[in-house]
């Protein structure tokens, strides 16, 4: 029998359990006198996980650091505070 996995570590794990795959394929009336196990690279990116959902403030705080920031003296994070405003402004 074959088995193909994806990667190397899946490929080493298996290779482990190769021997007590073989036992529990027998008990389960299947013929395998051996596992043989393959990695089979992909050439395409899997997907991964969704990006994760930008939270939205309320107009209301967005208002509240707008207002921080016009009345901040130092220009570095007035500037930041008016980029974050306006992320969340839309």
């Amino acid at each position: 029998m074959q088995i193909v996995a994806t990667n190397g570590a899946i490929a080493a794990k298996l290779k482990q359990l190769a021997s007590r795959l073989t036992v529990q394929f027998r008990e389960r009336g299947q013929e395998v006198n051996r596992i043989e196990v393959m990695v089979q690279v992909r050439f395409f990116a899997e997907p991964g996980p969704p990006p994760p959902k930008r939270a939205r403030l309320p107009l209301q705080a967005v208002a509240a650091i707008e207002d921080l920031a016009a009345n901040m003296a130092d220009a570095s994070l007035r500037s930041a505070l008016d980029r974050f405003a306006k992320r969340h402004r839309g």
